[in-house]
């Protein structure tokens, strides 16, 4: 006897967690929600929904989007399948999530700029200066379009500034997501700019210049978009950077100043001879100055032709012939 009830005792605890256990797999309702399609099921709401669980039963919120489900209405339409006792935990409203991939502007844009710029029959990608529509900035797409994007239809209107195109997204079933977007674009034109601020007088090389593209309506006359006509001129103004470089900023630099001593060299004939010299004015490449022969102290006529450098040619003499 004595043993029989210590046996019962002993179940007696066990007995009670039955309940327990059996409660754990009750239904229990989400307080978050990711769906990746359009519907929402009662699975998808409910964990535990055992057959009930693939009944759909809401619209999912637009791509990328979350909607709030009270969880009245949840438990109302449950029970309208069939699928009652359901644990809510307290939980008042559920949050829905619809899932996405976002294809932001920083990958459209390399891509729509080709597009672009093919359809228009322009130079290049950077020929337009793209902005996309703020609502086109990140388009949602389904997460089953996880492919390559590119772009079809592509039009620029030149005289409204603005384009069009069809941005498509390869899904894993082989199939096309398809998405308009539009925004502003206008034609951009090189031009050498200053990197840094320039002193007058300064005699740009490379690390003096920049390339950048800006609106061509904003293009002016004499400015220059090529670096080599610019190295080796000097400066006539200063210049602020990122200032835009003109043709009447610039001048031949002077290679030769007045008093320096210069490097003559002397052609006559088959022959050249070289001396020291020295300058009598300022002079640019091309120059014709007049140069004093440190030696001779002689005065001879010159022309400028690198720095310190100038060059001699000897007249020639003219024999006439005899009669």
């Amino acid at each position: 006897m004595t043993m029989i009830r210590l046996f019962f005792l002993v179940l007696l605890p066990l007995a009670l967690l039955v309940p327990k256990a059996f409660a754990q797999s009750a239904p229990m309702l989400k307080p978050v929600v990711t769906v990746a399609g359009d519907l929402v099921t009662l699975g998808d709401l409910i964990a535990g929904a055992g057959t009930k669980a693939e009944i759909a039963v809401f619209r999912a919120p637009d791509l990328g989007q979350t909607g709030i489900v009270p969880a009245d209405d949840i438990i109302a339409v449950a029970a309208a399948h069939g699928l009652v006792d359901v644990e809510t935990s307290g939980i008042g409203k559920v949050a829905v999530k619809h899932a996405s991939r976002i294809v932001t502007a920083d990958e459209m844009l390399p891509l729509l700029s080709q597009a672009l710029a093919d359809g228009a029959a322009l130079e290049g990608p950077d020929a337009l200066a793209i902005e996309i529509d703020p609502a086109f900035a990140n388009i949602h797409v389904p997460v089953e379009a996880d492919g390559a994007i590119r772009f079809a239809d592509a039009f620029w209107t030149e005289n409204q500034g603005r384009f069009d195109a069809t941005l498509i997204v390869r899904r894993i079933d082989g199939t096309d997501e398809r998405r308009q977007l539009t925004g502003k674009a206008v034609e951009t034109a090189a031009m050498i700019t200053a990197a840094r601020a320039l002193e007058r007088g300064t005699v740009l090389t490379s690390n003096d210049l920049r390339i950048e593209r800006k609106p061509k309506a904003a293009v002016r006359d004499g400015q220059i978009d090529d670096a080599m006509l610019v190295v080796g001129m000097e400066v006539r103004r200063a210049l602020r950077e990122g200032q835009a470089i003109r043709t009447g900023d610039l001048s031949e630099p002077v290679l030769v100043k007045s008093g320096a001593t210069v490097s003559v060299v002397l052609k006559t004939g088959g022959l050249t001879l070289t001396a020291i010299g020295q300058a009598m004015s300022d002079g640019k490449n091309g120059a014709a100055i007049q140069v004093m022969n440190t030696q001779s102290k002689r005065v001879l006529q010159a022309v400028v032709t690198g720095p310190d450098q100038v060059l001699v040619q000897a007249p020639r003499t003219i024999v006439s012939a005899q009669k």
